[in-house]
This record gives structure tokens, C-alpha cells and sequence, in this order.
């Protein structure tokens, strides 16, 4: 693949617990960037894979519910009869600049077929390779700046595809679980293991989800989270927002459901992390942005949302 000066950054967001945000972070993290995008005057184009079977940032990204059983999914990309180019997949959805390949509960049939054929692991990065999905066209057909990707919640061959062709990986943990931090050291040896393969392969961060700081159990679980990950936990924290439900009760992402709400607040702010992380970091894309660090948190993000 080319290098990641000149092509899209790749970020997948993995746990192998379900129940952790990493849904709710991937369509809201993907929506927010957009919008800090728009605020720095750079367009951000951001794609989003769901390469869950259970389809939930399909079914919340997706434009027309109804016609999501006949549009092509990443499924159609893994069949091996008759495989559709990665492209051939794409959806734009209804967000201005947030494209999605959306995924179905199809995967599952193909996912033994993966796991026993030479592909294996490999076969999102050949399929991304053999179409330059990532790379930065001169004709602009794709050019994302960020790639972002929904896995299943399990160490199996999507989150593996997934992390193959990653750059960065983002780990969301639950702070309002004692039991979050249970079989960590499982996920952690898996993708030590894929780094042996994977060079640049590097984690950008632990990010602490579902937080209530008003309770013992999210000041405990954030309080060992720093203890143990230390300057790899991320500056932002997820608090627990009910619009965040009621967001994807109604198939939305928090900005179209209440852009002013924390949980908006809150994954603005992450958005304005990741890009400084990944996107910003890159040659060319650090002259003329314009930082809004000198307002207090709360009056940057809400003045940023209202556009």
C-alpha cells in the first residue's frame, strides 16, 4: 500500500466485548469529524466500513432503511464466486462528505469460507489494495482523509481483516462495568501478535466509554484505567448521555438527533483529538488549521456545533 503521507488514514475501533460504544463511537466519531472538517475549512471526507455482521452502523448510516437488503455489502466483497470490487459497494449516505460500506448479516455465511481459504486475514487489504480505495486520486473519486471501521465483538477474522489494514486502533472501554477490564490481556496478546506482521500497526488510545463520574463504579473504573494505560488513555472521555440511546433508538447519529447535547459535545471533542492524532500529523495538513484550544472546552465544542 502506499504510504499513509499520501493516502487515507485507517482506524479501527475494537473491543472484543460487545456492549462498549464501539458502534456509537464509530457513526458518531465519523459524523463529528465531518463537522470539524467543515469548521477547519478542510472538507474532511471521511468513509465508514461496518464489517459487523450485525449491521448496526449500516442500519443507523444507511439512507433508505428499506432498501438496505438489496444494496451490495462488504459480504458481496468477501464471496468468492463472484466477488464485487470494494468500490463497487460504497453508499453515500445522507451526511455531506460520510460514505459508508455498509455490511450484513450475510458475513456470517462467508466468514468460514474466510477462515479456511488462503486469504484469511488478508482479505480486506488485498481488496483495498487491488481497487487503491485509500489512496488520493487525481480525480478525487475517493480521497478520504479517514477511513473508519466497525468490528464485531469477538477476536475473530473481521477484526482481524480489519486490523490488517489499519494504521491506528482505538479500544473503547465500558467505565460503568467493575468487569470492564476482563480478558483485556487476551485482546492486547492478539494484536501484539499482529504487529509482528503489521509494522505500523499502533494504538491511539484507550477510550473510556459510558462514564458516570457521579458514581463509584466510573470513578473506580476510570481511576484504574489511568493507573494502568497511564498517558495511553485518551484525553476525551465518553460520558453517559441518554440522548446517545435515544439517538440510535431513532437510527441517527447524535448531531442529527441533538447537536447540543453532551454525548454531542463529547464525541466533537473526540473528533478534534483523532484528527490532531492522525490526520493533522500528516505532512501538508498542519498549516492552516485553526485551533480553537484558547476557548474553554465546553464553549469550542458548542460553538462548533452549531454549524
Amino acid at each position: 500500500m502506499a504510504s499513509p503521507h499520501n493516502r487515507a488514514i485507517v482506524l479501527s475501533v475494537v473491543n472484543h466485548k460487545g456492549g462498549v460504544g464501539k458502534t456509537t463511537t464509530v457513526i458518531n466519531l465519523a459524523h463529528a469529524l465531518v463537522r470539524y472538517g467543515k469548521r477547519q475549512h478542510r472538507d474532511y471526507r471521511v468513509l465508514v466500513i461496518d464489517s459487523d455482521p450485525q449491521s448496526n452502523a449500516t442500519s443507523i448510516l444507511f439512507p433508505n432503511v428499506q432498501d438496505i437488503t438489496r444494496a451490495p455489502t462488504l459480504a458481496n466483497v468477501y464471496n468468492e464466486r463472484n466477488p464485487l470490487s470494494i468500490t463497487q459497494v460504497i453508499t453515500r449516505t445522507e451526511i455531506m462528505n460520510l460514505d459508508l460500506i455498509p455490511s450484513s448479516i450475510s458475513l456470517f455465511d462467508v466468514e468460514p469460507n474466510l477462515n479456511v481459504s488462503g486469504l484469511g486475514a488478508q482479505a480486506l487489504r488485498i481488496a483495498m489494495f487491488d481497487d487503491a480505495l485509500l489512496e488520493h486520486t487525481e480525480d478525487g473519486a475517493f480521497n478520504y482523509d479517514l477511513v473508519l471501521i466497525d468490528t464485531p465483538p469477538n477476536l475473530g477474522v473481521f477484526m482481524l481483516n480489519s486490523l490488517m489494514v489499519s494504521d491506528f486502533y482505538l479500544i473503547p472501554i465500558d467505565c460503568g462495568s467493575y468487569f470492564a477490564l476482563e480478558g483485556m490481556q487476551t485482546l492486547e496478546s492478539r494484536i501484539q501478535q499482529l504487529k509482528k506482521i503489521c509494522k505500523n500497526l499502533r494504538l491511539l488510545g484507550y477510550l473510556p466509554t459510558i462514564l458516570d463520574n457521579r458514581t463509584k463504579v466510573g470513578q473506580a473504573s476510570l481511576s484504574r484505567l489511568r493507573d494502568l494505560y497511564r498517558e495511553m488513555i485518551m484525553e476525551t472521555t465518553i460520558g453517559i448521555n441518554t440522548d446517545l440511546e435515544k439517538a440510535s433508538f431513532s437510527r441517527k447519529t447524535i448531531f442529527d438527533y441533538n447537536a447540543m447535547s453532551k454525548g454531542a459535545v463529547h464525541y466533537y471533542a473526540l473528533a478534534r483529538e483523532v484528527a490532531r492524532k492522525c490526520i493533522e500529523t500528516k505532512p501538508g495538513n498542519h498549516t492552516d488549521i485553526e485551533e480553537d484550544e484558547d476557548l474553554p472546552a465546553h464553549e469550542s465544542e458548542q460553538e462548533a456545533l452549531a454549524v
